[in-house]
């Protein structure tokens, strides 16, 4: 059987690879520290574990783009939570996770698609999949990886130049694997610009409530909102990445005929998003101060993990971003070279290796994100510690609800 040639440069998602070697690595019963996934691991909350049990018996196909009830009490949603103004239903679209939206979208729409470097392995994986070339422009890492607007928009220039198209600008904040927020300048600047070229950006919210501090999550969409599509979905801030459940927010200009491109893409391939999920994930979104609660309690032991880990990392002098959001942390060795190099690593691949080998810990290299190997850059996640399995994940809760004191939880777990 002969492959299509644009299958030759894509490989599978590095962070399900790295978590299938350490779950081999755990059976075979290695202590591997779990660095590699970015996967938020606690409980799901039981309202929706009986949600789940009273809708398992929903076995009908649903409609394409989502049950009407559930894209309304989406669109409440982002009205509440990311300060929208009105959101019509019509203009939300549900998905079996964001991947598989971003995939439909990304297979309908034209032009090349920038990238910072470095951005989640997934971005460019799926941009080949679906026939996009790929432009890159370097976010600064001498300022915490803020976006460099110069960067940013001669490669768009450049793009646009090439192949004669507005390009597709993706977006993720808070940031995997940086950990970084756009702040409100940047925002109001990428904006800018991207009206002043007719780009089309690609906003991925997933990490939108996990925020750490006094931080606070702000969307492009406010500022652009003719030229934005959201991406987003339940598996951080709520835990469920195994219920494959993902939404995306068109722009009310691009009218129905991008809708129903996707209606026509979604009814062709998976049908309808599982009816049990989608009923049982009504009820994340309806307005409720206990599951609120959860979801900031939830956040604010991100916040304390992750901010512990990179105290550890600035104490031993390894340059990294203070981390802003999300659950992830972005190292860089770079300066460290001439000690590497005397045990024979020159570069982030042989860095990883050389930690899950030597010291049975488990990160990814900057590579996978685009990266320059030799920057030595590592992409640690936080989420997944003390949390391998189910009743640990469900000890860390009971820990921080029983003493919130953030030195308190440390010390003791």
């Amino acid at each position: 059987m002969k492959l299509k040639e644009h299958f030759s440069n894509v490989k599978p998602s590095a962070t399900l690879a790295m978590n299938q070697k350490v779950l081999r690595m755990w059976s075979k019963g290695k202590n591997v520290f779990h660095l590699g996934f970015g996967e938020s691991r606690f409980p799901i909350h039981p309202d929706l574990v009986q949600e789940l049990t009273v809708h398992a018996t929903k076995q009908s196909y649903l409609s394409s783009l989502g049950i009407n009830e559930l894209r309304e009490k989406i669109s409440v949603f982002f009205q509440e939570n990311y300060g929208f103004n009105v959101v019509d239903p019509d203009s939300i679209i549900i998905g079996i996770g964001s991947k598989s939206l971003l995939h439909t979208i990304l297979s309908i729409l034209d032009g090349p698609v920038l990238l910072s470097v470095p951005s989640w392995v997934s971005y460019s994986s799926i941009a080949k999949l679906t026939n996009h070339p790929v432009y890159r422009f370097y976010l600064d890492d001498k300022r915490s990886y803020k976006v460099d607007l110069d960067a940013l928009f001669d490669c768009a220039d450049q793009a646009q130049n090439d192949t004669g198209k507005p390009p597709i600008l993706i977006l993720n904040s808070p940031n995997n694997p940086t950990g970084r927020m756009l702040s409100k300048n940047e925002i109001k600047e990428i904006a800018n610009g991207a009206r002043k070229r007719n780009m089309v950006v690609f906003s991925d919210e997933i990490y939108g409530l996990i925020t750490h501090g006094d931080n606070s999550h702000d969307s492009i969409r406010t500022l652009y909102p003719e030229g934005t599509i959201i991406f987003n979905g339940i598996s951080k801030h709520l835990s469920l990445g195994g219920w494959r459940f993902g939404f995306s927010l068109i722009p009310d200009n691009a009218g129905q005929d991008l809708v129903n491109a996707c209606d026509t893409i979604i009814s062709n391939i998976w049908s309808c998003v599982p009816a049990p999920i989608q009923h049982t994930v009504m009820r994340a979104f309806q307005p409720d101060n206990e599951l609120t609660n959860y979801i900031k309690t939830c956040t604010r032991i991100h916040d304390i993990r992750t901010r512990y880990l990179y105290n550890h990392l600035s104490a031993l002098n390894i340059s990294c971003p203070e981390p802003q959001g999300a659950f992830y942390l972005y190292p860089s060795l770079g300066d460290k070279k001439q000690i590497l190099d005397k045990i024979n690593i020159t570069t982030d691949i042989e860095l990883a290796e050389f930690l899950l080998e030597k010291y049975e810990l488990a990160t990814l290299p900057g590579q996978a994100f685009g990266d320059n190997a030799e920057n030595l850059s590592l992409r640690l996640a936080t989420s997944y510690l003390d949390m391998e399995d189910d009743a640990k994940a469900k000890e860390i809760l009971r820990a921080y609800q029983k003493d919130p004191i953030a030195v308190n939880f440390i010390r003791k777990h």
